[in-house]
């Protein structure tokens, strides 16, 4: 990558607000992430900002045919007044909005 592009690249990750996040989730959504300490504002956020976002949300991500296997020290557990399927269903949101961003 070219120091031009390289600098251009940085510039839109950083810069350019690309991700609204209340055209995909919903008031029980942010309601949830915020019981995770996810915190959403009204706002159009940059991919910096999203991916920053997705991984608090994935430090609760725990796949249980691995669990015994896998190293527990970077996940954490959802808590009790958040279900599994609220957690998946925000995931696919999350997954949706990669996609149409490409990011």
């Amino acid at each position: 990558m070219k120091k031009s592009e390289y600098d251009n690249w940085t510039q839109k990750y950083f810069n350019q607000e690309i991700v609204y996040f209340n055209k995909y989730l919903n008031k029980e959504d942010i309601q949830t992430l915020e019981k995770l300490g996810i915190e959403i504002e009204n706002r159009i956020y940059t991919e910096y900002e999203y991916d920053i976002i997705e991984q608090k949300l994935l430090q609760y991500y725990r796949n249980t045919e691995k669990l015994q296997n896998s190293d527990d020290r970077y996940t954490k557990i959802l808590i009790d007044e958040v279900t599994i399927d609220q957690y998946n269903d925000i995931l696919q949101k999350f997954s949706k909005i990669s996609l149409e961003y490409e990011i």
